[in-house]
């Protein structure tokens, strides 16, 4: 089995006809997310340019209007692994879960996050509502070391950042 990252023109990339994946209510999020970062992760096609993972940007670079996209193209893979590949890849990231502490500081250390509006990305683990409220930060210095704490506006908590 192969591996080659190429650009490939949207028309000569095909959708797996039997994709189980609901997707189509994430294409909007998915649009969202490109506009905001870019074009990152590549659709992963196979020889025959069928998508093995990447429906979902698929349709969203379509309906952007882009004529060809980066694409990881795997050849040689038997038909049973490439079949095995599409429901793992989908699954695994629904098992995964958050470190709501972890998530806050990343949220919180963006320095541009007003610009976004996060609630279209659903964090269930962090209610948004009022995460744009001004926190609440305190500043120490202790021993030359500088600490930041920073309080959630909506759940009180406190991080150090």
């Amino acid at each position: 089995m192969t591996k080659e990252l190429v650009n490939i023109s949207i028309d000569k990339i095909k959708p797996y006809g039997k994709n189980p994946r609901k997707n189509d209510s994430a294409v909007e999020v998915c649009i969202k997310s490109i506009q905001e970062v870019g074009y990152i992760s590549p659709i992963i096609v196979d020889e025959n340019n069928v998508i093995l993972a990447g429906h979902t940007r698929y349709k969203a670079v379509v309906k952007l209007g882009y004529q060809t996209v980066e694409c990881l193209v795997i050849t040689g893979a038997p038909a049973s692994k490439k079949k095995l590949f599409r429901l793992l890849d989908n699954k695994i990231g629904e098992i995964a879960t958050w470190d709501t502490e972890l998530l806050f500081n990343e949220l919180a250390e963006l320095e541009d996050l007003n610009e976004f509006d996060l609630s279209t990305y659903n964090f269930p683990e962090i209610n948004l509502d009022n995460f744009f409220d001004k926190p609440e930060v305190s500043e120490e210095t202790n021993d030359n070391k500088h600490e930041k704490t920073v309080k959630c506006p909506h759940c009180g908590k406190e991080f150090e950042i």
